[in-house]
């Protein structure tokens, strides 16, 4: 068998990455998308472990994005585990375990309170033998723009097919009234979203727990994606900004569907949720979208928002899964906190 060893991720070793995500899951990734999504200068802690073989060419990858996560009034750094794969011609030789194995070790040393991720059933007993244990869920929510397209899918039936009647009324049936003295604007620089940075003091009580998004964080993740960057609203109330809503348009053969990947509110202006949320709807079904797709922990205000404006359709469930790393932090713990996730989080949406 051809040797190979593990690493951590080098500068310039995005091109040959992008290409083993191409050969693992059979769809495009340019070295511009994969630094994006994972190149980091702004943290000292390797996190991307690669395999390599004797000519130091990848065959595989476990990464993570360095987040951090307040629980019961604390904050810890963790990591968020993404775009694990092994090329299909040295798969079974333990590929991926060594790798997650080292990468957690490194973590741990550097103060990384525990990992989260959702493994697929690809990683198989390799979930349980290296520690994943299950602490939340993520669902799919569909709402249909143009009602007419989606039953014509369902029908079998070829063509392009306009808005008529039937998508008016249910656009209205889920519609929210204006808001007196609110204003949407879009923005494409992140100094409207430092409003929203870091979180709001929590009570050690509070069982809540949310990743924190702060504006580097939010610029980079939302307004420089690489090829087609994500639409963000802000809302505002006279001069304050209190919600910002971040979407775009995704061609899936025929069909032109949107995503709703962020859905943010200040605390005090739950109020404005679903006035912006039916709003993102407007601007995506203007732009031809046949449907919208969003994510939510089931049961949270997230999933009550969602439903109230007509995401009343479901298309599967993730399961959001730990590994903890830091004796502070119990599984236990995880599993009774209500997790506040959204699809930009992840790598979903």
């Amino acid at each position: 068998m051809p040797p190979w060893r593990c690493r951590p991720y080098r500068v310039g070793d995005e091109t040959r990455l992008a290409a083993l995500f191409e050969a693992v899951f059979d769809r495009p990734m340019t070295p511009a998308h994969w630094a994006w999504k994972l190149a980091r200068d702004d943290d000292p802690v390797p996190h991307v472990w690669l395999a390599v073989d004797d000519a130091d060419c990848p065959i595989g990858q476990y990464a993570g994005i360095p987040r951090q996560v307040r629980l019961e009034g604390r904050d810890y750094r963790i990591m968020v585990a993404v775009d694990a794969m092994t090329h299909p011609r040295f798969r079974g030789r333990g590929v991926l375990t060594r790798m997650v194995r080292e990468a957690h070790a490194a973590w741990r040393s550097a103060g990384v309170a525990f990992v989260l991720g959702m493994p697929n059933e690809q990683w198989g007993s390799r979930r349980a033998a290296l520690g994943w244990q299950p602490v939340t869920s993520l669902r799919w929510f569909v709402t249909p723009l143009n009602v007419e397209a989606v039953l014509a899918r369902q029908m079998g039936w070829a063509g392009r097919f306009t808005r008529t009647p039937l998508s008016t009324l249910w656009s209205r049936w889920w519609d929210a009234p204006p808001l007196p003295g609110c204003r949407v604007r879009e923005v494409v620089g992140g100094d409207a979203l430092a409003a929203f940075e870091g979180q709001a003091a929590q009570d050690p009580a509070d069982r809540r727990a949310r990743l924190n998004r702060d504006a580097p964080w939010m610029t980079r993740r939302l307004l420089e994606r690489p090829q087609s960057p994500y639409r963000v609203l802000v809302a505002y109330q006279g001069q304050e900004a209190c919600g910002y809503s971040a979407c775009q348009i995704q061609h899936v053969g025929a069909r032109r569907v949107g995503t709703l990947t962020e859905l943010a509110l200040g605390e005090p202006h739950a109020e404005v949720g679903r006035w912006l949320l039916r709003e993102t709807l407007r601007r995506l079904r203007a732009d031809g979208a046949d449907s919208v797709l969003a994510l939510a922990v089931p049961g949270t205000a997230d999933d009550a928002m969602l439903r109230r404006a007509g995401f009343v359709f479901t298309r599967g469930t993730f399961s959001v899964q730990a590994v903890t790393l830091d004796e502070r932090v119990s599984v236990q713990t995880l599993q009774r906190m209500e997790w506040i996730l959204r699809g930009s989080d992840f790598d979903l949406i």
